[in-house]
Parts: C-alpha cells; sequence; structure tokens
C-alpha cells in the first residue's frame, strides 16, 4: 500500500511549479511517479509532492504513516495526529 493514491490532493514541493496543489489523476509505481491534474497535467516524482488534509475552509500538508487496525487491514493514518485518512 502506497501513501498516497489516486483521487488524493498534494501539493507540490519544487520546481517551477512549486507551491501549486493539484489532484492524483494517475501513479506509475515502476517510475515512482505521479501525474497531477491542475488545470494542466503535470508528471512529478512521487518524492516531490505531499498530501494535503482539507480542514474546513484550508488545505495543510501533513505527513503520513501507516497503522494495523483490529481487522488486520492496514490503514493511512496522519503522524502528528493518529487520525485515519479516507
Amino acid at each position: 500500500m502506497k501513501k498516497l493514491r489516486k483521487g488524493d490532493t498534494v501539493i507540490i514541493l519544487t520546481g517551477e511549479n512549486k507551491t501549486k496543489k493539484g489532484i492524483i489523476y494517475k501513479i506509475y509505481k515502476k517510475k515512482n511517479k505521479a501525474l497531477l491534474q491542475n488545470g494542466s497535467e503535470i508528471l512529478i516524482n512521487i518524492s516531490n509532492i505531499s498530501f494535503l488534509k482539507k480542514v474546513k475552509y484550508h488545505y495543510y500538508p501533513i505527513k503520513i504513516g501507516f497503522k494495523i487496525d483490529k481487522k488486520g487491514q492496514k490503514q493511512r493514518v496522519s503522524k502528528k495526529t493518529g487520525k485515519i485518512i479516507n
């Protein structure tokens, strides 16, 4: 299970599109890249993007970890708060 999935809102951390938001459209696992949509399509390395969580009206970048629940399934969780990410 990867930390980032199709449909996640992310922010670009480096390059000419730095600080722009986008939604993951497709992930290329072998190349370790993601195709983002933010008006135009951008192919970028996964290490250069960060997950954004929406809290009320604002987006905040967070770090993602994993936790195994009582059923034995892996869940994505926020490292800071420990809350489950859908």
